[in-house]
């Protein structure tokens, strides 16, 4: 990408992305389809490390089936150090309050949350659970390229979108798929990039798609 426009594909490994066509506002949505409603809000996790982010996505799942990114939160232990999964727990009920507080037609919306399945995921899981009563599932059968692929499909096939505006963070996610490459030399998805928002993302549409047997 240069200037905001795209120059080159080779490597990406989400090309189907477009700002023009997947950035919206979910509130013009409204206004030109008036029949659709929100009818579920996902949650995917992304349990971060010593080292890396813990993000969430929230994913508005509609009565016609599209799916609309409304707010991501990246919780960086390099900017406020290493949280306990009590500490990150509060941030996520905190970060759930605000969301709720920013989109007031989702208050009475049913909600589920997918954790990542490695262990500090749930440990995060059964805090969180706990605390706040969510209904929660761990990623089951969990394939990096099966991940992409369903993305993809839900890119090409116009079904999955993000809300951006000032009120949100969804714009860093926009931003992490635009630069997400493979390795030229591997051909797997190259190390190291910023990826905890996408992973995060990943798992919220797999949970729309098949939800986990692994409940709380």
């Amino acid at each position: 990408w240069y200037l905001g426009e795209p120059v080159n594909f080779k490597g990406m490994v989400y090309p189907q992305f477009k700002r023009e066509t997947h950035c919206i506002n979910i509130y013009k949505y409204f206004a030109e389809h008036p029949n659709d409603r929100v009818t579920e809000l996902i949650f995917g996790l992304d349990e971060g490390t010593v080292n890396d982010s813990t993000c969430v996505t929230a994913l508005a799942i509609m009565a016609s089936g599209v799916a609309i990114v409304l707010d991501c939160l990246e919780i960086d232990p390099q900017k406020i150090g290493q949280q306990s999964p009590a500490q990150v727990s509060r941030m996520l009920i905190g970060y759930l309050t605000d969301l709720l507080g920013k989109f007031a037609f989702l208050r009475y919306v049913q909600r589920r949350w997918i954790f990542e399945c490695a262990e500090g995921g749930q440990m995060l899981r059964l805090q969180f659970n706990e605390e706040s009563g969510e209904e929660t599932y761990l990623v089951t059968n969990k394939s990096i390229m099966g991940d992409v692929k369903r993305v993809r499909s839900m890119l090409s096939e116009k079904i999955l979108f993000f809300h951006t505006d000032n009120n949100v963070n969804t714009i860093q996610l926009v931003e992490d798929i635009e630069n997400y490459v493979f390795d030229e030399k591997t051909g797997d998805i190259k190390k190291q990039q910023r990826d905890d928002t996408i992973d995060s993302l990943e798992y919220a549409t797999k949970l729309y798609y098949d939800a986990p047997i692994f409940t709380a």
